[in-house]
């Protein structure tokens, strides 16, 4: 079978930009052209503010071009142990930013007339197994308290959607969304270019200093720098690559299914996302830390998955994603370190990237012109810590640690960022760090963070 390949990424972008050259002068430089950094860059060319964005590779080729794109308030069970953790008032911030994030974004579509197949949908976590309804009744009870648009149906109700399996029990929350991540993403890049922005693709950032970012052939001076390359590149200060971990994913993309209606994920540890996009099924899901593979085909593992569900299916496409989870899933989105004046963050999505990328845009905004945002407390890079962020840390080093141990028994090409030991994974034919989540083609050359240097895989 071919390589893996995105279904959103398909068809080539209409448009190109070209590598910097030398040496320039902005008043904000935007590192990553994902759904993320184009957001955050549009709001600040809206707001008059002159931006130049760099991205390693092409517009939306990262995380953004390998999502399922659901556009949702809803994240896993998040809200009862945001409740928990750190008590209502700062869970009501969580909640109102994905929510009122939903709607920017949908705004932004109509207002620019975006085609990026915008459809409303429902959004539903379900158990299939009887032994889940505790847990989604915990967290229906936080929804409500946050006035989060929650329901809680039964198997009865839930039979009438036509679905391929059975549920138990589901949270719905009502009138989310979801749409083409890489067409939604290209089109914030021609706008953002319409109002004077400058993009340059193929243009990796290799160091990031206060006012000044290094590439590869030259330097960047700007007063504000906004990192938004999914793993933040610097490792100190800020520790991010120690306070969260990378995360893999699968998906499947189907035609040949049954439609149905909602976005569908299973509470349970490697359970299945499922939604439609037009005629076509992605199913999703088999996740594991990076570097830490399954010795089955992940990919087997959904195929065998989709047969079940739908034998006269046929796979159109395959791929997977990447992305950082960090400390009760919440993002780190603010000032980068006390210690990196001017230097800003957004990080550790969860898989969530749809709204957290409109979330982080308006909160970057309001920092970097001087407003109060409602949401910069529970976002902030600076919250205080909790035992969820302490073992995080702890694991990190942990691994690093046996991985440094195993040195002499290994012959596989050291990590440019902190020096562990690669491992070579088959089914993508990448090289993976199993301390930090940095990847690399087979060729050596980065494809996701932290690292920014190609691999020495010698003679």
């Amino acid at each position: 079978m071919s390589a893996p390949h995105s279904f959103w990424l398909q068809n080539p972008p209409q448009e190109s930009y070209p590598p910097l050259q030398g040496d320039v002068t902005a008043d904000i430089c935007v590192i990553g052209g994902g759904i993320t950094g184009l957001t955050t860059a549009l709001l600040l060319q809206e707001a008059d503010v002159d931006v130049i964005l760099i991205e390693a590779r092409q517009i939306a080729s990262g995380t953004t071009g390998h999502t399922t794109a659901k556009i949702t308030s809803q994240h896993d069970l998040i809200y009862h142990t945001l409740i928990k953790r750190y008590g209502q008032e700062l869970a009501a911030q969580y909640a109102d930013a994905q929510q009122t994030a939903l709607e920017e974004i949908a705004s932004l579509i109509q207002r620019h007339s975006i085609d990026c197949a915008f459809e409303r949908q429902n959004a539903y976590q379900f158990t299939e197994l009887p032994r889940g309804a505790a847990a989604l009744e915990r967290e229906y009870r936080a929804a409500l308290r946050l006035n989060l648009p929650a329901e809680l149906l039964d198997s009865a109700q839930l039979g009438p959607l036509n679905l391929p399996f059975k549920p138990h029990q589901a949270l719905r929350f009502t009138n989310q969304a979801h749409f083409d991540p890489v067409a939604y993403t290209r089109a914030l890049a021609r706008i953002f270019i319409g109002l004077g922005g400058q993009i340059f693709e193929q243009t990796r950032a290799q160091e990031v200093l206060p006012g000044e970012v290094v590439h590869g052939n030259g330097r960047i001076s700007a007063p504000h720098i906004i990192v938004a390359s999914h793993f933040p590149i610097r490792s100190i200060p800020g520790w991010y690559f120690a306070r969260q971990y990378a995360h893999r994913s699968y998906c499947l993309a189907l035609d040949g299914t049954d439609p149905f209606e909602g976005m569908w994920l299973s509470i349970h540890k490697h359970g299945k996302s499922l939604r439609m996009h037009g005629n076509t099924l992605l199913l999703g899901g088999v996740d594991h830390m990076t570097g830490h593979q399954n010795h089955r085909s992940h990919y087997a593992i959904l195929r065998t998955y989709a047969q079940t569900l739908y034998p006269q299916s046929r796979e159109i496409a395959y791929w997977s994603a990447q992305d950082g989870i960090a400390a009760n899933s919440v993002p780190y989105i603010g000032s980068f370190s006390d210690l990196l004046p001017g230097v800003w963050v957004a990080t550790g999505f969860a898989k969530w990237g749809m709204t957290n990328s409109m979330t982080a845009a308006m909160i970057l905004r309001d920092s970097i012109l001087e407003y109060t945002n409602p949401w910069q407390n529970i976002f902030s890079p600076k919250r205080p810590p909790t035992l969820d962020s302490a073992w995080i840390t702890l694991s990190s080093g942990a691994r690093t640690a046996a991985n440094y141990a195993a040195w002499p028994f290994s012959r596989q090409p050291v990590c440019t960022h902190l020096g562990c030991r690669t491992h070579f994974q088959t089914e993508e034919r990448t090289w993976e760090c199993p301390c930090h989540g940095s990847r690399f083609d087979a060729s050596g050359v980065p494809i996701d963070g932290p690292a920014t240097k190609n691999l020495d895989l010698g003679p």
